[in-house]
């Protein structure tokens, strides 16, 4: 270990250098006979070393051998050997070298450090501005890392505001709570949270403590306090001290008790009006049928007519209403794919409407061939819907283009009409359910604007997408496509 170097330039030096030895050989154990010879050797080999303009003195310890050298020594020293244990002469200067008792505790070592330091003024002063550098590098450091928590609590802090969250601690029987977890437990500083819950609800907090107290994962409970106030707890052990936070969950809890409560009131109420509809529809049609076959007059056969059109539109009605409910409520619409010509299937829809409204221009396209796994039902279902919406948003006198295409991959078909153009704004929810499918937002007599629902729940059962596009200058297109 190096302890100091000893500054050789002035004769005050010299003195200094004599007294910091003899100081050196008593603390590391060396005879008095030793000390003084030792301090001699230092004081002769100083000496000449400052008429050759060499230095400084070197002081080391290593092992259990005190080093005395001075760079830049020339000339022989076989005098010194009389001194010290072993003189070495190099070309880069003196050794010397002297034989301790024992090799020196590192406190001894240290204490002599600081000792050579306050021998040398020159040495001395350096060390205080090394000190001094340090200790201003590591109040900086502290002060950054000060700086540095202090942010980190800040936003610790907010973001347990924005969270809302509380904060508690539980020493044995002891509650610590932050202004937040009292407002939302109900009580004050140091009360237990507890004390005027449910039992059973008490138990289970109990248990979840025991828990964890025997190793069990970090504790986390939903639990209802008190009617109208559900909270999450979330602990963790700090040695025998139980650390914590708790939300108030109680609003989103009622919203989910209340969604669940409305969905079943939807699904019975439109279950129950849907079922219980089909059978007296069903006697109605009947009864419709047979009367159709009686001899009856102009008026009564128009208002035959009527019963029979309004028949159909409940029946229909009664339809949507189902399928809303299996798309919404259920798993989704059901269907029996096979394989079946879609360009076929959709001339037959469009032949349909063609002998229904003869007065209207209606136009099929192909492109392509090959069949497609659809179910048949469902696929007339979508683009009857289709059509029907184009019929009744277009100009009397506009065309309106059906056209299929097969490629590789799917089946595609589109449905194309003039007329003012569906807003941007209605676009985005256009197949939302109560929605209609024409341009505005009054709704078409009969209808609960189910239908592009369920357009768009039966192309999806098939795997494919839809899509609505509209504007003035090219109308209106509704598209859809399904894997082949």
């Amino acid at each position: 270990m190096k302890l100091g170097a000893l500054d050789l330039s002035s004769e005050a030096s010299l003195v200094a250098v004599r007294r910091a030895a003899r100081s050196v050989a008593e603390k590391l154990g060396l005879s008095t006979q030793d000390q003084t010879r030792l301090a001699a050797a230092a004081s002769e080999v100083s000496r000449r070393a400052r008429e050759q303009n060499a230095g400084p003195l070197r002081v080391a310890v290593e092992g259990d051998l005190l080093v005395l050298s001075v760079d830049g020594y020339a000339g022989p020293a076989p005098e010194m050997g009389r001194m010290v244990d072993w003189t070495d002469v190099r070309e880069k200067g003196l050794r010397l070298e002297k034989r301790l008792p024992s090799e020196p505790a590192p406190e001894i070592l240290e204490a002599l450090r600081l000792e050579l330091l306050t021998a040398d003024p020159q040495a001395a002063a350096e060390e205080i501005r090394r000190q001094n550098a340090e200790l201003v590098k590591v109040l900086a450091e502290q002060r950054a890392a000060e700086e540095a928590r202090r942010r980190t609590q800040e936003r610790l802090q907010q973001a347990i505001a924005v969270a809302k969250l509380g904060a508690w601690e539980l020493d044995g029987y002891r509650w610590t709570l932050s202004e937040r977890a009292q407002e939302i437990f109900g009580v004050g500083p140091g009360e237990d949270p507890f004390s005027a819950v449910d039992p059973v609800i008490r138990e289970e907090f109990e248990t979840a403590l025991r828990e964890m107290r025997a190793g069990g994962p970090v504790m986390e409970l939903e639990l209802a306090l008190r009617p109208g106030l559900w909270v999450v707890l979330r602990a963790m052990l700090q040695d025998d001290t139980l650390v914590g936070t708790v939300i108030d969950v109680s609003e989103r809890r009622q919203r989910e008790e209340d969604a669940r409560i409305r969905a079943e009131l939807e699904q019975l109420l439109v279950g129950v009006v849907s079922h219980d509809l089909r059978s007296p529809l069903g006697t109605l049609r009947m009864g419709v049928h047979m009367l159709a076959n009686a001899p009856l007059d102009e008026m009564q056969t128009a208002v035959l007519g009527r019963m029979g059109s309004s028949i159909d539109t409940a029946t229909q009605l009664v339809v949507d209403l189902l399928d809303f409910t299996k798309a919404r409520l259920g798993g989704g619409i059901p269907i029996e794919p096979a394989p079946h010509d879609g360009h076929w299937l959709i001339g037959e829809i469009v032949s349909d409407a063609k002998v229904a409204h003869p007065d209207r221009l209606l136009v099929h396209e192909r492109a392509g061939h090959g069949t497609v796994n659809v179910d048949a039902e469902r696929l007339k279902q979508v683009v009857s819907n289709l059509l029907m919406n184009a019929i009744r948003h277009s100009p009397p006198d506009s065309g309106i283009r059906v056209r299929t295409e097969t490629d590789e991959e799917r089946f595609q078909v589109s449905v194309h009409n003039l007329g003012d153009p569906i807003p941007p704004e209605q676009q985005a929810t256009i197949f939302e359910p109560l929605q209609q499918g024409g341009h505005g937002t009054e709704r078409k007599k009969g209808s609960l604007g189910l239908g592009l629902f369920i357009v768009r729940h039966v192309v999806l059962a098939h795997g494919g997408e839809v899509a609505v596009r509209s504007s003035e200058e090219e109308g209106t297109t509704f598209s859809f496509w399904l894997p082949r």
